[in-house]
């Protein structure tokens, strides 16, 4: 998807993916309930660190704390090949560079001042 304004402030706003259910990638059954394990714990870090204020986020120390700790629970087992199933964009940009959103932000404060001066009678 080329980049998108709207999609950019709606996460600023608070807008974060769907996570989805853990995919079944191990044979052996104790492997793959280790794996699910893991990854709840990781998807509960994971929505910590999106959290809007920046104080209620975890710090380095305790993020390399959990990598640590699971680091040792998966087994060093390979895990099948996928298919790839995304498809890049044609549009979009892969690497850094600023996105120029004063233009957009001067017509939402715009809109916002002439919503002040509205009045419901």
């Amino acid at each position: 998807m080329p980049h998108d304004l709207d999609l950019a402030l709606k996460i600023c706003q608070g807008l974060r993916p769907e996570l989805v259910e853990v995919p079944k990638i191990f044979d052996a059954k104790n492997v793959q309930k280790k794996y699910e394990d893991t990854e709840a714990e990781y998807i509960e870090l994971m929505k910590k660190c999106w959290d809007s204020n920046p104080d209620k986020r975890p710090k380095a120390e305790k993020l390399y704390e959990n990598f640590r700790k699971w680091f040792g629970i998966i087994p060093n087992t390979s895990i099948p090949e996928n298919e790839t199933f995304i498809e890049n964009h044609p549009s979009s940009c892969y690497t850094s560079r600023k996105i120029d959103y004063a233009e957009k932000l001067k017509e939402i404060l715009d809109q916002e001042e002439n919503l002040e001066s509205c009045r419901i009678f």
